[in-house]
């Protein structure tokens, strides 16, 4: 009798600037993770802004408002030179890690950009950091449909045509309703976990990696 094989691990997240640890652990945990880039921007979001050290590092927009986040373009704000001072210091020990990721802001923040493109180079670049081997995919199609639960069922649908077990953030059970086919593991972020930059755990842990994995857990 041939063995099942065990169910992908699947994540969606919108596009994220310099993400913290708890979106890590859910990189880490899926196979592999659909990136929304269909969804109204917001100035208050993620989408262009982190803390780093308790204090807010934001990306300054050539434009704002409620365009699709795909569409959002940036202007080089010096955020390179802020990682830099703050995080690539002698107190930090692990810190020339970070080289190559602020390598990558810095080029690619020369030049007008999109943001979108922005967050997408630089997921890529703090997974190969910490050792990542998750497939990340885009999704830049606009989803229409009447509730969150069946535009996350579109979104998915357009990538993965096999069975999976999705991986979603505790939020999500406000809006995950019967209509989502797939078995469901929602995560818990344990008390006191840092929503700074991951770049900061990367620069002070030994093992960053296994730090990630332990800030969370998954249950039904």
């Amino acid at each position: 009798m041939q063995e099942s094989k065990p169910a992908l691990k699947v994540a969606s997240h919108q596009s994220v600037f310099l993400p913290w640890a708890g979106f890590w652990h859910k990189v880490a945990s899926s196979d592999v993770v659909v990136i929304a880039n269909d969804t109204d921007f917001s100035r208050r979001d993620y989408e262009h802004r982190v803390t780093i050290a308790g204090a807010w590092a934001t990306l300054p927009l050539r434009k704002e408002g409620r365009e699709i986040s795909s569409q959002v373009v940036l202007s080089d704000g010096g955020i390179a030179d802020r990682i830099e001072r703050e995080l690539m210091v002698k107190r930090f020990k692990y810190r020339d890690r970070l080289a190559p990721i602020v390598e990558d802001l810095r080029t690619i923040t020369r030049e007008e950009v999109k943001l979108s493109e922005l967050n997408w180079l630089l997921l890529h670049s703090i997974a190969r950091v910490l050792g990542l081997e998750t497939v990340f995919l885009r999704d830049d199609m606009k989803t229409l449909g009447p509730t969150k639960t069946q535009r996350l069922m579109t979104r998915l649908s357009r990538h993965i045509t096999q069975d999976y077990t999705y991986l979603a953030g505790f939020g999500a059970k406000a809006y995950l309703d019967c209509d989502f086919k797939q078995p469901i593991l929602y995560q818990h972020v344990a008390d006191g976990v840092s929503t700074d930059s991951v770049l900061q755990l990367i620069a002070e842990e030994e093992d960053p990696l296994a730090k990630i994995i332990g800030v969370a857990e998954w249950r039904k």
